[in-house]
């Protein structure tokens, strides 16, 4: 890597920006009403082009709703916004012979980058409560996802958090482009940090690896880091689609993204479940080792959400098995809180409905401790081995706190009945202190450390 240079962070990151394939236009070229965020040509160029078969009145219909997010205020809007750009939307008309027709429609290419158009511009002009310029937009499709504020590094006066300031005033003068932004960006070319533009400063921080191995402490290198490690095009559309959220807490929107650790440590898993759930590979997905206060439950929620999506699962069903009441409630809570990501998510309260949950074909995410599977009363026989539940193989056991429990495979305790229960299930560990002993070694179980 190279230290900063330039005059200015906004020019390094611009030409950082020009050598990863985005296109830089100056923010008074770009065709637009002042008033509004979005390129209409662009985003309609790429829904023309990407459903070529649906006809104009249904490409207009989707542009429509892809432009005017409904909600209350702008973290609705914004949370209403991030569902369509995600999740797509599903328009319907009528063809020449009167029949009924359907798609759905995304306004980005989340799996072929390179169909998609990148435009970082600068000095972007917005008009609303107050005229307002941004220093860096980054339009994707015509969609103004990414923003940047820059501080200049050589006056003493102004530092990154005044950054973070200026973003809280442009939410309220021109809101339009909060309906529609992503990521914010903040830096004063010494020191770059990423985060919600809801979220306060002390939720901003840097991203420190490029590549998931290495990691760059030194903060005049954190903006080229940013750039080189994040905004990679089919990193920054993964990042999009699957590790950015919202929560409701009682009416008030919450929006959270992944760091950089949890990015690349989801990422990994993802890659190691496609090697190793069972029947492709030996159901020993592998160990996440996190630290205390490292975001493990959204790491989980995440990973969880994309391994829901992958095809070649068919519909999975993510069993999260805890060892401890408390720990089963308070990561119960936060999942339920992510379900854009995960969807629906059962508790089961008894051994009777965990056996109830894991006999049915459908997928989803079940929550349960692992004492739950105790063997019943009447299930004495000479073996008193735990019944099979389900011999599915799309079944993956996420174990919180996994150095605890998941020993003792012949001696008969809750670690065996659970691999009798799910004998085709494949495992993956998170733990804060993995163990190795000639008893009790978490890789052994679980597979390698993954990251």
């Amino acid at each position: 890597m190279i230290r900063l240079r330039e005059n200015t962070a906004q020019m390094a990151a611009i030409e950082w920006l020009q050598d990863l394939g985005f296109t830089h236009l100056e923010g008074h070229s770009l065709e637009r009403d002042l008033k509004k965020v979005i390129l209409e040509k662009e985003l309609k160029a790429h829904l023309r082009r990407t459903y070529s078969t649906i006809p104009e009145e249904a490409i207009m219909e989707a542009y429509d709703s892809f432009t005017s997010p409904e909600g209350i205020d702008v973290d609705h809007r914004n949370w209403d916004f991030h569902k369509k750009l995600t999740q797509g939307i599903s328009i319907s008309w009528k063809d020449k012979d009167d029949s009924e027709k359907a798609a759905h429609v995304y306004p980005v290419n989340f799996d072929e980058p390179e169909m998609n158009s990148f435009i970082c511009s600068d000095e972007v002009t917005v008009i609303g409560k107050n005229t307002r310029r941004a220093d860096v937009v980054i339009f994707i499709n015509g969609l103004p996802l990414i923003l940047f504020e820059f501080k200049n590094p050589f006056n003493t006066e102004t530092g990154i958090d005044d950054a973070h300031r200026q973003i809280q005033h442009y939410i309220k003068d021109i809101p339009q482009l909060f309906d529609f932004n992503a990521v914010t960006v903040l830096s004063d070319g010494f020191e770059t940090l990423h985060g919600m533009f809801s979220s306060s400063f002390e939720w901003f921080a840097p991203w420190k690896s490029t590549q998931g191995e290495d990691i760059e402490n030194d903060r005049a290198l954190q903006l080229q880091t940013l750039l080189q490690g994040l905004f990679k095009k089919e990193v920054l559309l993964n990042y999009l689609k699957n590790f950015i959220f919202h929560e409701d807490h009682n009416g008030k929107v919450i929006k959270k993204g992944a760091k950089y650790h949890q990015y690349w440590g989801v990422t990994r898993a993802v890659e190691r479940a496609n090697e190793r759930i069972l029947p492709k590979g030996d159901g020993r997905i592998g160990v996440i080792w996190h630290t205390q206060g490292s975001g493990k439950s959204i790491s989980m929620a995440i990973l969880t959400g994309i391994l829901r999506q992958m095809p070649q699962m068919k519909n999975p069903t993510i069993l999260v098995q805890v060892d401890r009441n408390d720990l089963d409630q308070q990561l119960y809570e936060n999942f339920v809180l992510a379900k854009d990501l995960v969807g629906n998510v059962d508790h089961a309260d008894s051994t009777e409905e965990l056996r109830e949950l894991l006999s049915t074909d459908g997928g989803g995410v079940i929550f349960t401790t692992i004492e739950k599977f105790r063997l019943r009363d009447n299930e004495t026989g000479r073996e008193r081995e735990h019944p099979v539940l389900s011999e599915r193989e799309n079944i993956i056991v996420m174990a919180d706190e996994a150095h605890r429990t998941q020993y003792g495979f012949k001696s008969g305790g809750f670690a065996q009945n659970l691999r009798r229960a799910l004998p085709n299930a494949s495992f993956i560990g998170f733990t804060g202190t993995p163990v190795d002993k000639k008893d009790a070694d978490t890789e052994q179980v679980f597979g390698e450390t993954i990251h």
